[in-house]
């Protein structure tokens, strides 16, 4: 059983701001919800878990591009000021 799963990185920032959208719009159900007396737990629970797989992703695309980062410069030799 694999307990690792690759993602493919060029697509993280497309979930990423998904996920984050997706949180935007639980936020305003919240304030509809509170507005009209109504219950927010079910809304609040999803907004937690949106909340974390928007931290996951985020690092997780932070770690990417600082990767990508280094590969580049490695590959694309240094280029003087002077000329």
């Amino acid at each position: 059983m694999a307990i690792r799963t690759d993602l493919p990185y060029e697509k993280l920032s497309q979930w990423y701001f998904s996920v984050q959208w997706a949180a935007y719009y639980v936020e305003l159900s919240i304030k509809r919800s509170v507005e009209n007396g109504w219950s927010t737990h079910c809304d609040s629970e999803h907004l937690a878990r949106l909340d974390d797989l928007k931290q996951f992703l985020g690092v997780a695309l932070d770690d990417w591009l600082t990767q990508l980062e280094a590969d580049c410069r490695h590959a694309v030799p240094e280029v003087s000021r002077e000329s």
